[in-house]
């Protein structure tokens, strides 16, 4: 898994790696000016104008951050024509700062002091690759003065001449570390913020990068090495991230000597006579994703469902949903099971929603449970469950649940998603970009996925796979992240085929395969 910190927790690190491996801090700016250096001449290589590179421009603040764009502009200028934009009083610069400030004097390298709006206005921001390097990690939404001026430059909403024309050169914008202006802990931005064609962070990324506005405003990100252990970030990271070894890291090689019953039995309970295709699709992500056996409790069983699932036809109520008589009989099946979803086209008949309670509370302590769409329903957000029990709302069920409005939770939903499921004591899967996977500890961030993936049934498919994988004795937390990494990869390599606009929850089905086959 890869880690990605909070803006403090890449302080703390820079403080261990002073103490505990005797780095000193100009050492720790020389390696994250040089690993960053690299890392834009890679870039500049492959950019589409990468033939007209001729000149950078590097926006400096008087902090570490600015520390590391006069560094950067020392290893740059041998490539190009080179010119620093800086603001702040050199009063208050750092001993590294300042040193590597003074070098870039001694080289010859222009600098610009930014004091006020006129010099703002005045700047030649004409350049090949513009690089930010004014705050850094440090910062937040909150800016003002004479930062936000120089921005707006940048962006090209000024000209020299005070003018506000489009942008006419398309110059590659860098960040380094973080744009500035956004938040690195909640991707909150001021309107002013940077805009990065590629973020270069240091050690880890941050979770702000992925959150609200920070996916828009950081472009590409990339990771570079300060010269401290690698391993480092994991030692404190409390926010993480799937990558593909994982999945064959949690799924270890299937032994000859097996049988059905080792890769776990997945009951699903659900569907009505209105909504027959929520679980079907469930159940056939449910095979797909690797489950053993897959037994469906259900009113109607929809034409497609295949043969290899095994389907029990339930009574129903007069609004065609599961009626509550059904009760001993779900529970019976219940303790056999090695991992229960319910709720997939449940339908929203109090008389079921109040079996679907009953159920949920005599079963959550005993086994993996997957609460989605309509189950939900029958929750109230004062209730406590389990550790193996998984919600996955999307923001709008997830305001119902909690009885909020959409639009107060739309900022800071990462940090309600964790007050939730720590107060509840489950694993909450919250829906959205990106989406949130939390036991209110840990927390793990899907940033994969597509726009495409946003259409019926996908949650379904989502579902399904979340309980195979629980079923497959992964525990809760990381069998609903990686159901949801798995389901967001399967969704990304559906949409190489099918294009974003015609995909449908059963190409995503139809990609598992492509992301599962790794023995």
């Amino acid at each position: 898994m890869k880690s990605i910190l909070l803006p403090e927790q890449q302080t703390s690190l820079d403080s261990v790696a002073m103490q505990d491996y005797a780095m000193p801090a100009l050492l720790l700016m020389e390696n994250a000016a040089r690993s960053a250096a690299e890392k834009i001449l890679q870039l500049a290589e492959t950019h589409s104008h990468a033939h007209q590179l001729r000149s950078v421009l590097i926006l400096c603040g008087s902090g570490n951050n600015g520390g590391d764009g006069f560094a950067i502009a020392r290893h740059l200028h041998h490539y190009a024509h080179v010119r620093i934009a800086w603001i702040g009083d050199k009063e208050k610069m750092s001993p590294e700062t300042l040193t590597n400030m003074k070098i870039s004097e001694r080289l010859g390298i222009p600098m610009a002091h930014i004091v006020n709006e006129l010099d703002v206005k005045t700047l030649n921001t004409d350049a090949d690759i513009i690089i930010d390097a004014l705050i850094g990690v440090g910062g937040n939404e909150n800016l003002r003065g004479i930062v936000t001026f120089l921005l707006d430059k940048v962006s090209g909403m000024w000209d020299s001449f005070g003018n506000m024309p489009s942008r006419q050169h398309q110059a590659l914008h860098i960040a380094i570390d973080i744009p500035t202006g956004l938040n690195g802990a909640t991707g909150l931005a001021h309107p002013s913020a940077f805009q990065a064609d590629y973020t270069i962070t240091m050690l880890a990324p941050k979770p702000g990068m992925y959150i609200n506005q920070g996916t828009a405003l950081c472009g590409t990100i990339d990771a570079v090495s300060i010269g401290a252990p690698t391993s480092l970030p994991a030692t404190i990271a409390r926010y993480h991230c799937h990558e593909p070894s994982d999945i064959a890291d949690f799924f270890p090689p299937r032994r000859k000597n097996t049988s059905k019953f080792d890769y776990g039995r997945v009951m699903i309970i659900g569907g009505s006579t209105a909504m027959s295709g929520a679980v079907c699709l469930s159940a056939h992500a449910a095979f797909a994703a690797g489950a053993g056996l897959v037994e469906l409790y259900t009113p109607s069983v929809h034409a497609q469902l295949i043969p290899e699932v095994i389907a029990h036809t339930l009574m129903t109520t007069e609004e065609g949903t599961i009626h509550p008589d059904e009760q001993h009989t779900l529970l019976e099946a219940m303790n056999k099971a090695d991992a229960i979803i319910m709720g997939p086209g449940l339908g929203k008949n109090t008389e079921t929603l109040a079996m679907i309670r009953s159920l949920i509370l005599a079963i959550l302590h005993h086994k993996p449970l997957i609460l989605d769409a309509d189950a939900l329903c029958a929750l109230h957000h004062t209730d406590i469950l389990s550790s193996m029990t998984i919600l996955t709302p999307h923001l709008g069920e997830y305001a119902r649940l909690t009885g909020q409005k959409r639009e107060d939770i739309a900022d800071t939903f990462v940090t309600q998603a964790q007050q939730t499921a720590h107060a509840m004591q489950c694993t909450l899967l919250l829906k959205n970009t990106p989406t949130i996977i939390t036991d209110g500890k840990n927390t793990i961030l899907n940033i994969n996925g597509n726009p495409g993936m946003a259409t019926a049934g996908s949650g379904d498919v989502l579902a399904g796979i979340i309980g195979s994988v629980a079923a497959q004795k992964i525990a809760p937390l990381y069998a609903a992240s990686l159901g949801a990494y798995i389901h967001a990869m399967a969704g990304d390599s559906a949409a190489t085929i099918k294009g974003q606009i015609s995909l449908t929850a059963s190409d995503i089905i139809k990609a598992l395969p492509s992301v599962l086959t790794f023995q």
